[in-house]
């Protein structure tokens, strides 16, 4: 991924986030994560006033994490990134 430091840190606070609670979850495996997690994940920020700016912000992470996580565990089964906790 070529991403500036500020992106890189963006993407580490947000998806390692949704990272510790999707694992808290039951879900070890990138294709363990559904839709319905990712809504149940987002709907508490929504929930409690967060901008859909905010929201979108998340999803496009967890997308980018997804995306990422999914290649990476094709090629060399890694789950977690230690690199996002």
């Amino acid at each position: 991924m070529n991403c500036t430091p500020a992106t890189l840190e963006f993407y580490k606070h947000t998806a390692g986030a949704f990272l510790s609670w999707i694992e808290s979850q039951g879900v070890t495996q990138p294709e363990g994560v559904t839709a319905r997690y990712v809504r149940q994940y987002l709907a508490p920020l929504l929930a409690n006033g967060r901008k859909d700016t905010t929201l979108h912000a998340n999803a496009r992470a967890i997308r980018t994490l997804l995306m990422d996580k999914v290649n990476r565990y094709r090629t060399i089964e890694v789950w977690p990134n230690e690199n996002l906790h």
